[in-house]
């Protein structure tokens, strides 16, 4: 597998296997400051999943605000 170094705006890092087609599928390791966002609320078509490795997280679902874990 090889993997590419996408530069999208408000991710720290974006990797991308160079067989799936762009746009199916992203990995990206986000730096987000206590009391701040990665980025505004927004809406994409797919599945994301998180891991949290340090620290708490919310989630905003539609007009609901996940528990923070």
């Amino acid at each position: 597998m090889s993997l590419s170094k996408l530069q999208i705006k408000g991710l720290t890092r974006c990797l991308l296997d160079e067989d799936v087609p762009e746009g199916r599928l992203h990995i990206h390791i986000s730096e987000i400051a206590p009391g701040t966002r990665a980025h505004p609320p927004h809406t994409h078509e797919g599945v994301e999943a998180f891991y949290v490795l340090e620290g708490e997280r919310g989630l905003e679902l539609f007009d609901a605000t996940s528990a923070a874990y």
